[in-house]
């Protein structure tokens, strides 16, 4: 299959749908509930919550 090449644009639009997803999970894995990663991040609440679909919680340790 020949790869196609991206425009410029397309490429940078890829490349921050990239980031963006980084950024939710590395969020997620830090405790942030998902209305809080929706504002910082600034997407939809879809796409936070289709990223994150895959991903389960770890519990929090408990304080001693």
């Amino acid at each position: 299959m020949p790869k196609t090449q991206l425009s410029a644009e397309a490429l940078l639009h890829e490349i921050l749908a990239v980031q963006q997803n980084q950024l939710i999970v590395s969020l997620a894995l830090a405790g942030l509930t998902k209305h809080q990663i929706r504002e910082i991040v600034g997407v939809d609440m879809n796409r936070v919550t289709k990223t994150l679909k895959f991903f389960k919680k770890t519990p929090r340790e408990k304080n001693v």
